[in-house]
């Protein structure tokens, strides 16, 4: 790669004054739990580019800083961070640039700088925010309170998916796709069954393909089919056509590609459930 086209990826990686950070009111909500692992990722960032720096194999301290940049993206995209987001978008678009090693590494080591002052900033802005929802928050109109699972590894997912969801009824929580089973299990033989499950996909120890599978076998183990089946939402990164037609095929009624987005997830739940909103 030539100058002129470093420079234009450094241009496209231009990294923003952190006044200039949008923060909407809803995103102010989850900036603490954004924040809280950040100092721990860069700090292995730090060391998978130092590693680099120093000739200590490459090729996995590079998987590594790949793998940091893109677990900040996505928790940046879920909670609304988009100046954030799309940053860490560039800065992995980069890794598949012809760039040097130590011009790469300059960058990341950089974004590592940034993305520590940018963290004290966010959390600085935390200070004023209040119990009030907002005045698009929604109440459901219902005769009858839904009883939901969340399934997923991440605990921002979890949080801000468990805040978009409670309103609905009760939520409770799975962290992958044995928990998933189990709580499913349990609450059919507790004759309490789930009417919505928000099902991730990259899970450890069982993922949401399989989870997904079992949960249709339990259901049809029972006789229950059809309309009377738990309605099952994906919930996932995984956004190729081979993910998603095997969910379909094995038996969810929507797939919601990550960073989930409010009003999609919204529309989805009184879709399949039969539950509308009203504004506050």
């Amino acid at each position: 790669m030539n100058d002129a086209e470093y420079k234009r990826v450094e241009q496209n990686c231009r990294m923003p004054a952190y006044k200039e950070i949008h923060i909407s009111s809803e995103a102010k909500l989850f900036l603490g739990d954004f924040v809280d692992p950040i100092n721990s990722r860069l700090e292995e960032l730090e060391a998978a580019v130092l590693a680099c720096e120093k000739g200590n194999d490459y090729k996995e301290n590079f998987a590594v800083m790949r793998r940091i940049v893109h677990t900040i993206k996505g928790e940046a995209g879920i909670i609304g961070l988009n100046d954030v987001y799309e940053l860490c978008h560039q800065i992995e678009y980069a890794f598949e640039e012809n760039i040097e090693a130590e011009k790469l590494t300059d960058l990341l080591l950089r974004f590592k700088d940034w993305l520590g002052g940018a963290a004290l900033y966010l959390l600085s802005q935390t200070s004023d925010v209040g119990s009030k929802p907002e005045n698009n928050e929604v109440d459901i109109e219902r005769t009858s309170k839904m009883k939901v699972l969340i399934v997923e590894d991440d605990f921002t997912t979890r949080k801000l998916m468990q805040r978009y969801i409670s309103a609905y009824g009760e939520c409770d929580i799975a962290v992958d796709g044995v928990e998933a089973i189990a709580a499913f299990r349990q609450a059919m033989e507790e004759k309490t069954p789930y009417d919505l499950i928000c099902l991730d996909i990259i899970m450890p120890n069982v993922n949401g393909h399989e989870a997904l599978k079992t949960i249709r076998h339990i259901e049809n183990s029972h006789g229950i089919i059809g309309l009377d089946c738990v309605k099952i939402i994906m919930t996932t990164v995984l956004g190729d056509s081979k993910n998603i037609i095997g969910a379909f095929k094995e038996g969810c009624e929507a797939y919601i590609v990550k960073p989930i987005d409010k009003k999609r997830l919204i529309e989805e739940i009184e879709k399949l459930c039969m539950v509308s909103l009203k504004a506050n």
